[in-house]
């Protein structure tokens, strides 16, 4: 369904997120492809702190899967967190997926289950985050990666189209008539 490594062909720092996806910050360049990744950093008073979103088809597909790796920026303690959610089109509420706590350095691969409410609708998905620190130059958050969302394709169940059937009932009435043809014929036979 999607599939986004955020290489947008260039390594280097940029304010757009592109690709579908829908940003939300503080700075122009909060939420920003960072060399080949999403970049999510920001203190704000509310939540989220910095987020970016993205509305995906899940048409024809259920069991959907979502697999994205993070890894904490280099200022994020413990007590900073990354959020994943999901909302189906017309709902206000959120389905939290995933809570990460960004205290250490290394890089995390994530596989999620979203629930059978994203079978077969529109959905916008979230990352997101919540940072306590807002000290200048002190930036906390994290770097994404490699998301994909995935799903198995919904059965179709076969129905005859129109045309089929009206050409099956044709076909019935005239061997009806046939058979009804012929029993009055062995009738008026069997009278002789």
């Amino acid at each position: 369904m999607v599939q986004d490594n955020f290489n947008r062909g260039y390594y280097g720092h940029s304010s757009t997120v592109g690709n579908g996806w829908y940003e939300t910050e503080k700075s122009y360049n909060d939420v920003a492809i960072s060399y080949n990744h999403l970049q999510l950093r920001d203190s704000l008073s509310g939540l989220p702190d910095a987020a970016a979103t993205r509305w995906i088809n899940t048409s024809g597909y259920q069991n959907i899967s979502l697999m994205y790796d993070f890894k904490p920026l280099s200022a994020s303690d413990y007590s900073d967190k990354l959020y994943v959610d999901f909302r189906t089109l017309g709902s206000n509420t959120w389905t939290k997926l995933a809570s990460h706590s960004l205290g250490g350095s290394g890089w995390s691969w994530n596989t999620k289950y979203l629930s059978s409410s994203a079978t077969d609708t529109k959905l916008q998905l979230r990352f997101w985050t919540d940072v306590s620190d807002s000290y200048s130059g002190n930036y906390e958050g994290a770097y994404i990666d490699n998301v994909k969302l995935w799903g198995d394709p919904v059965p179709v169940t076969a129905t005859p189209e129109p045309s089929t059937m009206a050409l099956f009932a044709t076909g019935m009435v005239g061997m009806g008539l046939w058979r009804a043809r012929r029993n009055k014929k062995e009738q008026a036979a069997s009278i002789e």
